[in-house]
C-alpha cells in the first residue's frame, strides 16, 4: 500500500470513529433501523435461497445445467462451469450470487467478469417486498426484469476484460446430501451475519449523516438539479439499497419517477452490497466492481424511464399509503420480459453460429 492510500485510509477511519463517538444516538438509531429492515425483509428472502443453492452446488446437482448454459457462457466469455452458477445467481440475487461464486474459487478477473452480468437484487425481495408495498407483485417482477435486461450491457462490455488471461475456476467435489445440507446452512447463516453487519454499519453512517444535516447541505448544492424528495432516497440508497428503496417508497414523488428510482437503486445495490461482495470475494477489485454498479444503476434507471414512455400493456401502480398518490400506468411490462428473453436467446444463437 502506498503512503497516500495509507494516509487516506487512516484519515477516513479516524473521521468515522470520531463521528460515531460524537453522534452515538443517531448511529444507534440508524443501525437499529437497518437491523429491523434486515430481520423483516432481507433475511427471510436471502437465507433460504442461499442455503438451498449452496446445497445444490455441493451435491453437484447443477452439473445438469451445464449443457444448457454453454452458449450463455460463450456469450459472456465465462468458464462453462459458471453457467449454472450464473442462472442460480439470477434466481437468488445479490449478494447470494457472490457467495455461490466463492464456492468455485475463481480468480479476480473471472469473478469481476461474472459479477458484471450476475448482480441483480433478489426476485423474492423485488416481488414480495417492493411489489407488495406498491400494491401489485407484478410491479416487483417488472423491477427485476429491468435489472436483468440492463445488466446484460455491462456483461457485454466486460466480456473482453482481460480476455487473454487464463480463467481459473476450481471444480467443486460433490458430497452427499446429509453432509452438504448442514454445511450449506451453516455457511448461509454466517454469510447472513455478514450481510446484517454491513447493513448495520452503513445504516449507522446514514443516521450520522442525517444528524449533521448533510442532506440539507446537498439540497442547497443540487437545488436546480434534484428535487428534495428525491435526494433522501438517493443518499440512503448510496449507502444501503434496502434503506434507499424504503425511503423511495415513502417519498412524495410521482409513480413513474418512484419506479425508475427503484430500478436504479436496486441495480446499483449500494456501498453496503459492494462491501458484502468484497467480503465473499476478496480477490475482486472494489474500483472495478463499483464502476460496474454505477453503470448498471444508470442503465436500469434509463431503461425504466424509456419503457414508461411507451403507451401499451399498462399495469397499474399503487403508491404506498405514506406517500402522495400520483398513479400513472407502467407501460410495456409484458414486452420488457419478452424482450429480455428474446435478446438473450438471439445473442446465444449468434454466439453458437460464430463458434460453428
Amino acid at each position: 500500500m502506498s503512503k497516500i492510500k495509507y494516509a487516506l485510509s487512516v484519515l477516513f477511519s479516524g473521521i468515522l470513529l470520531l463521528l460515531l463517538l460524537c453522534y452515538p444516538a443517531a448511529a444507534k438509531e440508524g443501525a437499529l433501523s437497518s437491523l429491523s429492515l434486515f430481520a423483516n425483509a432481507v433475511l427471510p428472502s436471502v437465507l433460504p435461497c442461499m442455503a438451498v443453492n449452496l446445497c445444490l452446488i455441493q451435491i453437484g446437482a447443477i452439473k445438469a445445467l451445464h449443457p444448457l448454459t454453454k452458449g450463455m457462457c460463450r456469450l459472456f466469455h465465462l468458464p462453462e462451469a459458471l453457467g449454472s452458477v450464473l442462472c442460480l445467481s439470477w434466481l437468488s440475487g445479490a449478494p447470494t450470487g457472490a457467495k455461490l461464486l466463492s464456492a468455485c474459487d475463481p480468480d479476480g478477473k473471472t469473478a469481476l467478469r461474472f459479477l458484471s452480468v450476475a448482480t441483480v437484487m433478489s426476485p423474492l425481495y423485488c416481488i414480495s417486498v417492493l411489489g407488495g408495498t406498491l400494491g401489485n407483485p407484478l410491479i416487483g417482477l417488472f423491477i427485476y426484469a429491468v435489472q436483468l435486461v440492463s445488466g446484460l450491457i455491462p456483461g457485454f462490455l466486460y466480456r473482453g476484460h482481460d480476455k487473454a488471461s487464463p480463467m481459473q475456476v476450481q471444480p467443486v467435489k460433490p458430497v452427499s446430501l446429509p453432509r452438504a445440507l448442514p454445511k450449506a446452512l451453516s455457511t448461509a447463516s454466517l454469510s447472513c451475519l455478514t450481510i446484517g453487519g454491513s447493513m448495520a454499519l452503513f445504516g449507522a453512517i446514514r443516521g450520522i449523516f442525517s444528524a449533521i444535516r448533510i442532506e440539507h447541505a446537498l439540497h442547497k448544492v443540487t437545488l436546480f438539479f434534484l428535487p428534495k424528495a428525491v435526494l433522501s432516497p438517493l443518499l440512503s440508497g448510496l449507502f444501503e439499497v434496502s434503506i434507499g428503496c424504503h425511503a423511495c417508497l415513502d417519498a412524495a414523488i410521482s409513480s413513474p419517477l418512484r419506479l425508475s428510482l427503484l430500478c436504479g437503486l436496486c441495480a446499483f445495490s449500494g456501498l453496503s452490497m459492494v462491501m458484502q461482495v468484497k467480503a465473499f470475494l476478496p480477490q475482486v477489485s472494489i474500483k472495478g466492481y463499483l464502476l460496474q454498479r454505477l453503470l448498471h444503476g444508470f442503465l436500469a434507471f434509463s431503461l425504466c424511464r424509456l419503457l414508461l414512455l411507451l403507451p401499451r400493456f399498462p399495469v397499474p401502480v399503487f403508491a404506498p399509503q405514506s406517500a402522495v398518490p400520483q398513479t400513472k400506468p407502467v407501460s410495456l411490462f409484458a414486452a420488457s420480459l419478452l424482450f429480455s428473453f428474446a435478446l438473450l436467446l438471439l445473442c446465444c444463437r449468434r454466439s453458437r453460429k460464430k463458434q460453428g
